[in-house]
């Protein structure tokens, strides 16, 4: 059965989950490393206090305070700490094909991390969160809230014009082997096929994604095939039109998959909330 996110009354200050989106503030003490996940909606995080390592489909960034994290639907990721320190933070998770899609488009997609530390706008944002989800009635603070990250997220495009991240370690074959997977992932993919596009063996392929990404090149693949069906499910298409979509050749193994990667049957999806399930 999938983790589903639940906050715990001892660390969670705030936690609101809303139709279409969820957004939660939070502060513990960072002891232990998050499990390495994927979901098919999107992350943004902005770190307040800690200084955890980001890494995401291979790529490593040191964060500190005031670094944004955005983290799109699909993506492997997870944080690390290299010791245990106070770990506080703002959440938000949506469907940006719901909400917010033209602003997200027009982020380019080569931004992972911002580090807003000379930006006292974007900052003072999240003063304003503090402020009114201790003074406005849920009604009131969703629709605020809804403001507020829209003008994060144009906050994010703008400032990318100036910041590209290049302090990131990366190994340039499992990087390769993501791109030609992510270019592919609609096809039947096989790892024969990928290992003779990079030219190295099966072992060593393997041995990429088990140490970066937590998982053998095969569940990677499967995960993300599962993700994208998630969300077409999630748009209303067919679960017998959908597996054909994605790539499997048959619709009893992509339901049995489907079940086991998710909880419930893909019928069964059109019935769960978009952020039902967030670190799986």
């Amino acid at each position: 059965m999938p983790n589903t996110f639940i906050p715990s009354s001892d660390t969670f200050m705030h936690f609101r989950e809303y139709e279409d989106f969820l957004f939660y503030y939070a502060v513990d003490n960072a002891h232990d490393d998050f499990v390495m996940h994927s979901h098919d909606i999107c992350e943004l995080l902005f770190l307040k206090k800690g200084n955890p390592t980001y890494n995401v489909e291979g790529r490593s960034y040191q964060l500190s305070a005031n670094y944004l994290v955005l983290t799109r639907p699909y993506e492997r990721h997870n944080l690390t700490f290299s010791n245990a320190s106070e770990y506080e933070r703002y959440v938000f998770l949506f469907d940006e094909k719901r909400i917010f899609s033209d602003a997200f488009r027009k982020i380019p997609i080569d931004i992972d991390i911002i580090n807003f530390d000379n930006n006292a706008l974007v900052c003072r944002l999240f003063q304003k969160i503090d402020y009114y989800i201790k003074v406005l009635e849920p009604e009131e603070f969703e629709s605020i809230l809804l403001t507020i990250i829209q003008e994060l997220l144009y906050n994010i495009r703008l400032a990318a014009k100036t910041s590209h991240p290049d302090d990131y370690k990366i190994n340039p074959l499992l990087s390769d082997a993501i791109k030609y997977i992510d270019a592919n992932i609609l096809n039947p993919l096989n790892i024969d096929t990928i290992c003779d596009e990079l030219h190295i063996t099966k072992a060593y392929l393997h041995k990429l994604f088990v140490k970066h990404l937590q998982i053998s090149p095969m569940q990677y693949i499967l995960s993300k095939k599962l993700a994208i069906a998630q969300r077409e499910l999630r748009m209303g298409a067919k679960a017998t039109d959908v597996y054909l979509t994605c790539g499997f050749t048959d619709y009893s193994t992509f339901y049995r998959c489907y079940k086991k990667q998710f909880g419930h049957a893909p019928s069964d999806e059109i019935n769960t909330t978009i952020v039902r399930e967030i670190y799986s």
